[in-house]
């Protein structure tokens, strides 16, 4: 069996909080999930951060009609998932921690993994997911969060290497290649 895993954030700039959620799907359960979002949602793309705000595709929305679509999409991922992870931290105070400096081409792309909030937590959830299980997973991103570009290129570069941190994580291969659904930074509809 193979795994469907995706990842968003959400960030509090109040309180420094950053919280990323990794939820893995088993490839049909995911299809099966995406049918029934799109369902709720009518097909459009949804973004909690739109709903909660009333913003986007959201506009007017009223309180209770808002809360519906919530309690239906936590509904959906609890029914089809596998499991999921969560991490979270005050990322003010991580980020006086996380590594920079690197000098060489290597280094530099081995710190693109850790040198934000959401890629250090990113690889914790990761990690964890893989922990979790024997499967192969497909890792699908929601485009937009911070330290997400270079979240994905270190990933990228990791399952290219092929070496232990891409075993580690349990990235899905096909026929020696990485899958052509890895890695993607998609406007993904479970978010």
């Amino acid at each position: 069996m193979a795994l469907r895993a995706y990842f968003d954030a959400s960030v509090r700039e109040s309180s420094n909080l950053i919280c990323v959620t990794g939820v893995a799907f088993g490839l049909q359960a995911a299809q099966k999930a995406n049918t029934e979002w799109q369902r709720l949602f009518n097909d459009k793309i949804c973004h909690m951060t739109d709903l909660h705000a009333g913003r986007g595709d959201f506009e007017g929305i009223s309180k209770e009609k808002a809360s519906n679509y919530l309690v239906g999409a936590v509904e959906i991922i609890k029914r089809h998932m596998a499991f999921a992870e969560i991490v979270s931290f005050d990322f003010e105070e991580l980020k006086r921690r996380l590594p920079s400096g690197a000098i060489t081409k290597y280094a530099k792309k081995m710190q693109m993994g850790f040198e934000t909030p959401y890629a250090l937590a990113c690889h914790l959830a990761m990690f964890s997911l893989a922990y979790n299980t024997r499967d192969p997973i497909h890792y699908v991103f929601e485009l937009g969060d911070k330290g997400q570009p270079g979240a994905k290129k270190y990933l990228e570069f990791i399952a290219e290497d092929g070496g232990p941190i891409s075993k580690m994580y349990r990235i899905a291969r096909r026929y020696g290649r990485i899958d052509s659904r890895c890695l993607k930074g998609i406007p993904a509809r479970v978010s």
